[in-house]
C-alpha cells in the first residue's frame, strides 16, 4: 500500500506537462511550474537529488518514480528499524515471526501472535508491519478488535479497512464485487486483540477473499481462536516474557530513564521489581514508570505494598482473559490459583475437568511444564486478588482460604460459612490451634482441605481434627502431608471423594464397613507407617491408582466384593508385612504393578494383556506360571525369578 499510495503522491508532484507526456517522450524534464510555490519546488528539487538524481536527466518517466518510492521507503524502513531499535528483548522474536510469515507467494499465509495480557503482542505485530507493510500493494493494522467488539462498535468499524486497502473512500462493504476486489492485491492485515473469529469474519469477511501472496498476522491471547482460524502449531508464535537482563534493562529505560549503572541501593530494589515481575513487559513499564524519579523509601514502601495490593493497572490488563471464561472455567482457574499450582495436570483434571485445564493453557493463564501445573506470579496475584475482593470487605463470605492467619481466624472464631469452596495452608506457617468439634460445621460446600507439612512429618500445629462432628459429605479431595491422628473423624463420608492424598500419616485405619466411594480414582498413602488395615472398596469402581508405597505395618488389603476393573497403578512397594494380594484389585486394566520390597510376599499377581510394568524384586516370589503370558512390550524386574 505504501508503495501504491508513494506513486500517486510522486505523480501528482510532477509538473503537469509530465503527466501527460505521450510514450514517445520518455526523457524526463523537470521544470518550475506556475501552480507550485516555490518552496515545494525547493523541496522537490532536494527530495529528487537526494534519490540520486539530478534536476535534469534521461531517466524514464517510470524509472524516476520508482528510483523515488525506493528511496523513500529506504528511509521510512531505517527510521522504523530506528523505532524497533529501542525496543528491549524483541530482536529474536521479531525475526522468527518474520521467518513464519516467509512461506512463499504461493498461498495466503497466516500467522497467529499468542500469548498472555501484558506480554507485547501488539508491540510484535506493530513492528513486523512496519517492517514489512512497503512490501504489499496495500496493509492494514486493526488495532484492539476486542475492545472495539465488546463496544457493539464492530459492525461501524466495516468499511474502513476496505476503504483503505482498496483506496476508495466512497466504498459500498455491501456488495460481493467489494470483497472479490481484497483478491487482485497482495494485502498485509493484522488483527490486534481477536477472541473469536466472528470478529474476524464481521471486519473483512472470509479470509478466503483475500489474494494469494498475501499475509495475514493475528494477535489474541487464546490459542484456540488461532486454531479456528486455520492454524496449525507450526503457524503459531507463543510469546514469552523477557529474561532478566533485558527485564532490568527495560525497567532502567523506565524507571530511570537511562540504561547505565546505577547505586546499589537502587539496584538492589531493581532487582526485587524483576524478581517480582517475572518478565512480564508491561508490568516493567507500569512499575517503572510509576517508580520514576522517587526516592528509595518511597520505592521500599511501594514493593512492600505490592505484596498487600497489586497495581491496578496490570490487574486489569491481566484479567481481561479471566472475564472471558465461563462460570465452570473461572472456578477451575482460582482453585489452580489457590491450591492446585505446582501440581500433576492428571490429578488436578480428576478434580475438575481436562478440557477445562485447556482452555486455560489456550488462554495463557496456565502452563504446563513436564505434567505440572503452573502460572504466572502475577497472573496468580490477579486470582488472589479476585477473592478477596469478591465480596468487598466480607472476609466470612470468601470463597477460598489459604493465608494462614486467615485459616487461624476462621477456625478459632468458627466463622465458617457455606459459600466456602476451599481451604489451603502450610503447618509449619500456621499458628498452635485445639479444634473446636464444630469449627467445620457450616462449611457445607467444602470441597478442597488441603494441609501442606515440612519434611518433618511428625510437626504438627493443628490438634483435635478426630474429633470433628462434620462428615465433610462435599469433599472432592483431601490432601493432608503428616496427618497427625490415627482415625478420620467418626462421621467423615467420603461420598463425593475424588482424591485422597495423606502422605506419611499416623492412619491405622480410615473406616470401617463399606463407604460409597463411587467417585474416588487417586487413593495415595504412601509412607502411613502405622497404617495396619486397607478398607473395603468394593464402592471404588472407578478407582485408577492405589498407592500404598512405605505402609510397613500394612498386613491386610480387605478383598473388595467387587473387582476393581478401572485400576490402572497398584504399587506396594516396601509393604514389607503384606502376605498375599486380594483377587479383586488384580484387574484387566492394570498397567504398572509395583512389589518391589514385599519380602513376605509369595504369591504372583495376575498379570493382563495391558500390563507395561512389573516390578517383583525383593518379593518372596519365586516363579511365574507357565501358563502366564508376558506382553512383549512390558518390563519385569526382578532377582531370582523364573519360570515354572
Amino acid at each position: 500500500m505504501a508503495r501504491t499510495r508513494l506513486k500517486h503522491l510522486v505523480s501528482d508532484r510532477l509538473p503537469e506537462d509530465r503527466r501527460h507526456s505521450t510514450m514517445e517522450n520518455n526523457e524526463t524534464k523537470i521544470e518550475r511550474s506556475s501552480y507550485l510555490s516555490e518552496y515545494e519546488n525547493s523541496f522537490r528539487f532536494e527530495y529528487w537529488k537526494n534519490a540520486g538524481l539530478k534536476g535534469k536527466g534521461s531517466r524514464p518517466e517510470s524509472k524516476l518514480i520508482e528510483k523515488i518510492i525506493e528511496h523513500t521507503l529506504k528511509r521510512l524502513n531505517d527510521m522504523s528499524s530506528i523505532y524497533s531499535k529501542n525496543l528491549i528483548g524483541i530482536a529474536m522474536k521479531i525475526q522468527k515471526i518474520k521467518s513464519l510469515l516467509s512461506n512463499g507467494p504461493k498461498k495466503v499465509c497466516k500467522v497467529g501472535i499468542w500469548g498472555m495480557g501484558g506480554i507485547g503482542k501488539t508491540t510484535l505485530a506493530d513492528v513486523v508491519f512496519n517492517d514489512i507493510s512497503s512490501q504489499f500493494e496495500a496493509s492494514y493494522f486493526t488495532k484492539n478488535v476486542r475492545e472495539v467488539s465488546e463496544k457493539g462498535e464492530l459492525s461501524h468499524s466495516q468499511k474502513e479497512p476496505f476503504s483503505t486497502i482498496l483506496e476508495d473512500e466512497h466504498i459500498n462493504i455491501r456488495l460481493t464485487f467489494t470483497k472479490e476486489r481484497l483478491g487482485c492485491k497482495s494485502v498485509l492485515i493484522v488483527f490486534d486483540d481477536v477472541t473469536d473469529l466472528k470478529q474476524i469474519k464481521e471486519l473483512i469477511g472470509d479470509l478466503e477473499y483475500v489474494s494469494v501472496g498475501s499475509q495475514i498476522i493475528i494477535t489474541t491471547r487464546d490459542n484456540q481462536v488461532l486454531k479456528n482460524c486455520g492454524l496449525d502449531d507450526s503457524a503459531i508464535y507463543e510469546v514469552k516474557g523477557l529474561c532478566s537482563y533485558e527485564s532490568l534493562q527495560l525497567f532502567k529505560q523506565r524507571a530511570f530513564k537511562q540504561n547505565h549503572p546505577i547505586d546499589a541501593v537502587y539496584m538492589k530494589l531493581s532487582n526485587r521489581v524483576i524478581d517480582y515481575i517475572k518478565g512480564l513487559p508491561l508490568a516493567l513499564e507500569v512499575l517503572g514508570c510509576f517508580l520514576l524519579g522517587r526516592d528509595k523509601f518511597v520505592w521500599e514502601s511501594a514493593l512492600d505494598e505490592l505484596k498487600k495490593s497489586p497495581n491496578d493497572v496490570i490487574q486489569t490488563v491481566l484479567k481481561i482473559s479471566y472475564d472471558g471464561l465461563d462460570c465452570r472455567e473461572k472456578d477451575l482457574f482460582l482453585d489452580i490459583t489457590y491450591f492446585f499450582k505446582g501440581w500433576n495436570k492428571h490429578l488436578v483434571g480428576r478434580l475438575s475437568s481436562h478440557i477445562g485445564i485447556s482452555v486455560l493453557i489456550d488462554k495463557a493463564l496456565i502452563t504446563i511444564s513436564y505434567k505440572t501445573v503452573t502460572m504466572h506470579d502475577l497472573i496468580q496475584e490477579m486470582g488472589w486478588e479476585i477473592v478477596r475482593q469478591d465480596p468487598v470487605n466480607k472476609f466470612c463470605q470468601r470463597s477460598r482460604f489459604w493465608h494462614c492467619n486467615d485459616v487461624y481466624r476462621v477456625l478459632k472464631r468458627n466463622l465458617g460459612t457455606d459459600t466456602i469452596r476451599g481451604i489451603c495452608f502450610d503447618m509449619f506457617q500456621m499458628r498452635e490451634i485445639h479444634l473446636d468439634p464444630y469449627a467445620f460445621s457450616k462449611m457445607r460446600n467444602l470441597r478442597f482441605l488441603i494441609v501442606n507439612n515440612s519434611d518433618q512429618i511428625d510437626y504438627n500445629k493443628v490438634h483435635g481434627f478426630e474429633g470433628i462432628e462434620f462428615d465433610f459429605t462435599e469433599l472432592i479431595c483431601l490432601y493432608w502431608k503428616g496427618y497427625p491422628c490415627t482415625l478420620l473423624p467418626l462421621n467423615f463420608d467420603p461420598e463425593n471423594l475424588v482424591e485422597l492424598k495423606m502422605h506419611g500419616s499416623n492412619l491405622k485405619q480410615l473406616w470401617t464397613g463399606i463407604k460409597d466411594l463411587a467417585n474416588l480414582k487417586y487413593f495415595d498413602l504412601r509412607y502411613s507407617k502405622h497404617l495396619l488395615k486397607v478398607p473395603d472398596l468394593s464402592q471404588a469402581q472407578n478407582l485408577e491408582c492405589l498407592i500404598l508405597e512405605g505402609c510397613t505395618s500394612l498386613f491386610e488389603i480387605t478383598p473388595p466384593s467387587q473387582n476393581l476393573n478401572k485400576l490402572i497403578v497398584l504399587n506396594l512397594r516396601y509393604c514389607e508385612n503384606l502376605i498375599s494380594l486380594p483377587i479383586g484389585i488384580q484387574s484387566k486394566s492394570l498397567r504398572d504393578v509395583i512389589l518391589s520390597g514385599c519380602s513376605n510376599l509369595n504369591t504372583a499377581p495376575r498379570i493382563s494383556c495391558n500390563m507395561k510394568r512389573l516390578c517383583l524384586d525383593g518379593t518372596a516370589i519365586k516363579e511365574l506360571s507357565s501358563s502366564i503370558k508376558v506382553p512383549r512390550d512390558s518390563s519385569i524386574e526382578s532377582s531370582g525369578l523364573f519360570r515354572a
